[in-house]
């Protein structure tokens, strides 16, 4: 196993162990964590500009909004169809060789090299003075691009069914709790045994 296989792995430890947090705390699934992701990182982009400077930042709102947008809207349509292809490969109890050999290797593209490379760029036309107007631009990219990385990893991991949240399924045990203590027949004495007192 060479550098790289390892790293992924570590990483994919660590997504892996995030959906399983995510799935026991929520009840969602990995499409609905990556999903969260994807649409998180599009209002990053669009609304960040607002909040770094209002004049400039509308027409970088404006701007970005078709890009940002149509980028989201891809990501949930190929995360959709990625896990109907999981879900038909499971029922049959094999691996589905288009999600193994094409979403998910495009998705660790997208996550190790695509958007860590917009982040670097964006950290460095940050640190140049000279592109003050454009600040709200590149501030928004340095938070979204590592969200959006997230998400393409999130969708490549665990894939656990969705199950109640953590309030429902307590609601649900205290309830259970309550009508079996209600329920619980009063313990009865043996003529014996109350003789003994």
């Amino acid at each position: 196993m060479n550098l790289l296989s390892k790293i992924d792995d570590g990483i994919m430890y660590g997504v892996n162990a995030g959906i399983h947090i995510y799935n026991w705390t929520f009840g969602g699934t990995k499409e609905d964590l990556a999903d969260i992701m994807q649409v998180g990182a599009a209002a990053i982009e669009i609304i960040r500009p607002l909040a770094h400077d209002m004049n400039g930042g509308i027409v970088t709102a404006i701007v970005r909004a078709p890009f940002s947008l149509t980028m989201t809207y891809c990501a949930l349509k190929t995360n959709r169809k990625q896990m109907q292809l999981e879900s038909e490969s499971v029922e049959k109890l094999l691996m589905d060789k288009k999600v193994e050999g094409t979403f998910k290797p495009a998705n660790k593209l997208f996550a190790y090299v695509f958007f860590p490379a917009s982040f670097a760029y964006d950290l460095k036309l940050s640190s140049d003075t000279s592109h003050n107007q454009d600040l709200g631009y590149h501030y928004a990219d340095m938070v979204a691009s590592p969200v959006r990385s997230l998400g393409c990893l999130t969708i490549c991991g665990v894939n656990l069914p969705p199950r109640k949240n953590i309030i429902s399924r307590t609601a649900d045990k205290i309830g259970k709790f309550i009508i079996g203590f209600g329920e619980s027949p009063a313990k009865t004495y043996s003529k014996t045994r109350l003789e003994e007192f």
